[in-house]
């Protein structure tokens, strides 16, 4: 026995019989005077309570960043440990942001939280930065050689691509 499904009317709420609510015209506006009202607050008084809304409202800047981050970097770090680091450079960023300046927050913050999460992991890393840019061009040539070979080099092919 099939039961259908009937979406019922609300003259409350707007919308058509499909139950689809068309957007409030006014809400982004909303949205950024709260946001422009939490910037003046946070300048003020610097709470908790208003560094945690700001942080609910721009944690995806975050989330966007490390899941960007984690395609690139390699897998011996988790996506868990790179969004903790996202989060912390948002927490850092929201520290370091003067509305006074004319730019959004949108756009300056992933540079604040990607350069948050480079930090953590160099500080965690014991190789060296010409030591992993010497890793990546042999792993480049290694590339090279393998689509124009279609084989992987010997030792001594690879000797003679450094």
């Amino acid at each position: 026995m099939v039961q259908s499904t009937y979406v019922q009317y609300d003259r409350n709420r707007g919308g058509d019989a499909s139950g689809f609510v068309a957007p409030d015209p006014l809400a982004k506006e909303r949205r950024d005077a709260e946001i422009a009202l939490l910037w003046t607050q946070w300048k003020s008084d610097r709470s908790i309570e208003t560094r945690n809304r700001l942080v609910e409202i721009f944690h995806p800047i975050a989330r966007l960043v490390s899941r960007q981050l984690a395609v690139t970097l390699s897998d011996e770090i988790s996506r868990d440990d790179i969004e903790g680091y996202a989060m912390e450079g948002l927490l850092d960023a929201i520290d370091r942001f003067d509305p006074a300046r004319g730019i959004q927050f949108s756009t300056f913050a992933p540079y604040r939280i990607r350069g948050a999460v480079y930090d953590r992991i160099r500080e965690y890393d014991w190789v060296s930065r010409s030591d992993r840019r010497r890793e990546r061009e042999l792993r480049r040539t290694r590339d090279e050689f393998v689509t124009r070979y279609h084989r992987q080099p010997s030792p001594e092919e690879e000797a003679a691509l450094v």
